[in-house]
């Protein structure tokens, strides 16, 4: 799903130069068209899938975070319903952050 490439480690780097800093990938945008979010969005499988992938992606890259960039869910194209599979998309990955984050903070305690 994800195409890797050195581009994510040199804009990464960033954070060698300027601590404190925090890098997004993000997935979807105007020009990206609603054809593959509908098609992520199609089913809480699918949608399973984004968040597991999107997770080890993002560490495997070390992002600090995800933006979802669907402009216009269930409009422009994009069926009616996309709107609310959005919506469930957004609330089920922001409880995998606050899980994450918590689970990062305990980690960090022993350091």
């Amino acid at each position: 799903m994800f195409v890797v490439t050195d581009r994510y480690a040199r804009f990464n780097d960033v954070k060698l130069r300027q601590p404190g800093v925090k890098t997004l990938l993000a997935v979807g945008g105007w020009n990206f068209g609603v054809a593959k979010m509908t098609a992520m969005l199609r089913d809480v499988a699918s949608r399973s899938e984004f968040i597991r992938t999107s997770i080890g992606f993002l560490r495997q890259q070390q992002f600090d975070g995800l933006d979802l960039d669907f402009e216009y869910p269930g409009s422009r194209g994009s069926p009616p319903e996309d709107k609310q599979r959005f919506a469930q998309l957004v609330a089920v990955r922001l409880i995998f952050t606050v899980l994450f984050a918590g689970w990062k903070k305990l980690k960090n305690l022993g350091r």
